[in-house]
């Protein structure tokens, strides 16, 4: 049977029992027996509140829950805690008491006088099996499954019912009819808590059918169904290993999954032996920040994965005892330095008072802080011209800096490595601020590069404007006309990979001049706030006391960098739609249509947005469809769509480039075409990522390999044969040898 075989597991599978009994064959209760929860039209009241009225906010799934579960009848609340009890019971990657604070937090929101019972709340210790971060962080997609699936169940006849509980694959044929979108885990753990002897403890449908490929001996593998595939080999494994064996344990585990990728060698000894690291993180608003174990210079640490499945941690991981590390606070400046005391421990938990509570993190031991006092301020590096032209040198060396190709923050990076240039120059600086060396660094190798010499550059043409974008000027005339015409504001919208950044960097340094001054660029994410866009209080540490102070945010610093100049000065917003928008734009949603007005900001009084500072945006619309914008930002904001251009491929190539793949541009239309029959035009690629002087078959195959394949992998993540089905040999046919 498949059901785990730990004897721990008895009370999950007693309380899986309760949930047929009670939630399927009857209308009734998991906390209050006797009490018609389950039952049709509760179901129609989340349905109504919270599938069909979703929440897109960037907000915390509490807070949005709370919100779609504020005024709802009792008896729905309470099947919103018991579905959540559903969702959190087969896991074993969060404590029990995580798991009952969760569904108790959700009781509370209305007068059910219900709890979790003795017998369940012993259940939520144990689970079976780690489902991974997508389980995590898919709670909204997994209780909406599962609220659309009941719906349907109770829309049928009693005789129906019965029939499905009582055959396997008839319940199974019914849980698939209803679309699970990101919700296949929950989907498939449905299946085993319903039928543990029949459907497998897993709930990756990767693993599934890597288990398949590795046991499945003769006719097994002829079988279409995946589970009856499963079902066969477990009923002939048994004899072998006995009722209850798991895939994820010795000695079976190594037949089907591969070893993890071995630790990178260690470094060799000397001076670069240890390097140096920026972490860039907040104070304000942060206890874990300000004091305790995990207070600033006593260790690093975040989420192992942001909510879209990116990895937050890959510098993380390379840090190693001894390495220095300088923080940079609030935005503001840097206050202290310390040593690294431990490797990265990847087993850390968020802590339960943030955002990111009880989710995979990584965490980094730190030893020896020294507060830097006076701070190293940010005005301090980007403000002296000579230093702003030793970063920028930098910048064109280096890439993943703490700061841009404006003198600008770079907002979407926690944690940097400072090259040996850089490490230089912050000590150079601090060294004549001070008249003291910067603590630890003499333990690295450090550079000071010398100050180049100012150079003019000369400004830039529309003829060269379109050589360089591969834009037709009709195109490039139409959005200068824009801004000509008093349309302050536009956006660039298209999939990866259609140079939307790149675009709007060359049409502000075209609208400036070519002057560097008169831009700057941020990058929106979800954790950008208010506070750092437009302004906010912010802790300063002076004289061994933190203060808070009023600090201009990205908008505000611009203006009053602008002065009294009337010349257009533009701020480019990249990636604007992966932040909570009207949150973070705040009072700039008015002051973007009136520009001639002004507005009381939190702190300073009558703010007036300049005539001639301009935005360009750029939304990956692959993150998020242009249409979920909210309707007001969409009408303040001039739309240009970037989609995929084969006419620009075409271009790029008739201009003295090497292209060396037949049928390049046909094999972009027909992967374009497809990806647009299966989904939409949102979710295409981009024409830049064939784009290359030299292009050959081995460019063709590396793009496919580490960009444009993994990126069809994450459209499809809900269906991974559907995504094996893109690769590159299908869309341009290797030539015969």
């Amino acid at each position: 049977m498949a059901r785990v075989g730990a004897p721990d597991n008895n009370v999950t599978y007693e309380a899986a029992r309760r949930i047929v009994e009670n939630g399927l064959r009857r209308d009734d209760s998991l906390f209050t027996p006797g009490r018609s929860i389950w039952s049709l039209p509760n179901l129609a009241e989340l349905q109504a509140r919270f599938v069909d009225r979703p929440d897109t906010s960037n907000d915390s799934f509490e807070n949005k829950f709370r919100r779609q579960l504020a005024g709802a009848p009792a008896e729905a609340v309470q099947l919103a805690a018991e579905l959540l009890f559903v969702h959190l019971l087969i896991s074993n990657q969060l404590r029990g008491d995580t798991k009952r604070q969760q569904i108790t937090e959700v009781l509370s929101w209305a007068d059910t006088n219900a709890t979790i019972p003795a017998d369940l709340s012993a259940a939520l210790d144990h689970g079976f099996i780690n489902p991974g971060i997508y389980y995590a962080i898919k709670k909204p997609e997994a209780l909406s499954y599962l609220i659309r699936f009941l719906a349907r169940w109770k829309s049928l006849s009693e005789a129906e019912r019965t029939n499905a509980l009582a055959d396997p694959w008839a319940f199974k044929a019914l849980a698939m009819s209803v679309p699970a979108a990101a919700a296949r885990a929950q989907q498939a753990a449905l299946l085993h808590l319903v039928f543990p002897d029949t459907f497998e403890d897993i709930v990756s449908e990767k693993h599934k059918e890597q288990i398949a490929r590795a046991f499945a001996e003769g006719s097994e593998a002829q079988e279409p169904d995946l589970d009856r595939r499963l079902l066969h080999i477990r009923t002939r494994l048994t004899a072998q290993f006995g009722d209850g064996y798991s895939y994820y344990r010795s000695p079976l585990q190594a037949r089907w999954r591969p070893p993890p990728a071995p630790p990178p060698p260690p470094r060799p000894p000397g001076p670069a032996d240890h390097r140096v690291w920026i972490e860039k993180t907040l104070m304000s608003g942060r206890a874990d920040r300000t004091s305790g174990p995990e207070a600033v210079g006593a260790a690093l640490w975040s989420p192992q994965r942001a909510e879209d499945g990116r990895d937050y941690c890959r510098t993380t991981r390379e840090v190693r005892p001894g390495d220095v590390v300088l923080h940079f606070v609030d935005n503001r400046a840097f206050v202290g330095v310390s040593r690294v005391a431990a490797a990265p421990d990847d087993t850390f938990v968020g802590l339960s008072e943030t955002e990111w509570a009880d989710r995979p993190a990584i965490r980094v031991a730190l030893r020896d802080y020294l507060p830097l006092e006076p701070p190293l301020d940010r005005t301090d590096l980007f403000d002296p011209e000579p230093t702003r032209q030793q970063l920028l040198q930098i910048r064109q060396d280096h890439r993943g800096l703490f700061y841009n190709r404006s003198l600008e923050l770079d907002q979407g990076s926690y944690l940097t490595e400072a090259p040996p240039a850089l490490v230089g120059v912050l000590s150079s600086v601090y060294r004549n601020k001070t008249g003291r060396a910067l603590p630890y660094v003499d333990a690295v190798a450090i550079q000071v590069p010398a100050v180049p010499p100012p150079v003019a550059s000369p400004a830039m043409t529309l003829d060269t404007l379109s050589e360089l974008t591969l834009w037709p000027k009709s195109t490039l005339e139409e959005i200068l006309d824009m801004f000509e015409n008093g349309n302050r504001q536009v956006v660039l919208a298209g999939p990866p990979g259609t140079s939307k950044t790149w675009i709007a960097e060359l049409l502000a340094t075209y609208l400036c001049d070519s002057d560097a001054r008169r831009q700057r660029l941020v990058q929106f994410h979800p954790s950008y706030t208010y506070e750092a866009f437009i302004e906010g209080l912010r802790p300063n540490l002076r004289n061994g006391a933190i203060q808070f102070e009023v600090v201009p945010g990205a908008v505000r610093q611009f203006v009053l960098d602008m002065g009294t100049r009337s010349d257009p000065h533009i701020l480019i917003v990249d990636e604007m739609n992966r932040a909570n928008l009207p949150k973070v734009l705040g009072e700039l949603m008015y002051l973007f249509e009136y520009r001639d007005k002004t507005i009381d900001l939190p702190y300073t009084k009558q703010f007036k947005l300049p005539p001639n500072l301009w935005f360009i945006g750029t939304m990956n619309t692959a993150d998020r469809s242009i249409r979920s914008i909210d309707v007001a930002l969409r009408r303040r904001f001039m739309l240009i769509e970037c989609p995929p251009d084969a006419g620009i491929l075409q271009r790029y190539y008739l201009r003295g480039r090497e292209n060396h793949v037949p049928n390049l541009v046909e094999g972009f239309k027909a992967l374009n075409d497809e990806l647009t029959r299966r989904l939409d035009e949102h979710h295409t690629i981009g024409h830049a990522f064939f784009m290359a002087d030299g292009f050959d078959r081995r460019a063709l195959e590396r793009a496919w390999r580490h960009k444009i394949g993994p990126l069809i992998q994450e459209y499809f993540f809900d269906q991974p044969e559907t995504a094996r089905s893109f690769t590159v040999d299908r869309f341009w046919a290797p030539a015969d040898e």
